[in-house]
């Protein structure tokens, strides 16, 4: 970005604000939006995490591109759970949320062993939210996203076999239709 008309229309066009925007709209009561402007730091999808937090503890964590398997970072998912753990712990006490339940989402920097914090998200069982719960599944795996249950670390173990799941309504239903042709 080089001036600030440029960063407002790229705002102004992006859907992911829009979708936030919709929500935060719909739902005054759950949303407080922020922007928040910083440098850019390129981060390949593979080092990119999303965490979990309920009442001020980090629950559990993922993978944040769930539809992609990457065979190369599992030798170092121990590294990358106690980087991205330890990062939390010296910044939960500085995030200026009075509800201390969201989504955060963490960039890696494995050869210089650096942790950045991307976003933080609304997180809860409630309608509006809209935030993914990326590798884990809110009816099956809410025992686990809501601390009831122990800690655990999800990343791909294989290559998907099947994406179609994983596509939103429209793509999947072009997909579909061509694969049936």
């Amino acid at each position: 970005m080089t001036s600030g008309t440029q960063a407002l229309a790229t705002l102004l066009n992006s859907e992911r604000i829009y979708e936030d925007l919709t929500l935060a709209f719909e739902h005054p009561d759950k949303w407080s939006q922020k922007i928040v402007l910083r440098e850019f730091v390129d981060v390949p999808i593979e080092y990119e995490y999303r965490g979990f937090v309920v009442d001020g503890k980090l629950t559990c964590m993922c993978q944040y591109y769930h539809f992609a398997y990457f065979e190369h970072l599992h030798k170092d998912k121990d590294k990358i759970e106690k980087m991205v753990t330890e990062f939390f712990d010296s910044l939960k006490d500085k995030v200026p949320l009075t509800e201390k339940t969201y989504v955060i989402d963490f960039a890696m920097d494995l050869p210089n062993n650096k942790v950045y914090l991307i976003e933080i998200n609304p997180f809860g069982k409630y309608i509006g939210m809209g935030t993914s719960t990326a590798m884990f599944d809110m009816q099956k795996d809410e025992a686990i996203l809501f601390g009831r249950a122990g800690w655990e670390f999800r990343m791909e173990t294989k290559p998907p076999t099947n994406i179609l799941p994983l596509c939103n309504n429209a793509m999947r239903a072009l997909l579909e239709t061509k694969l049936q042709e």
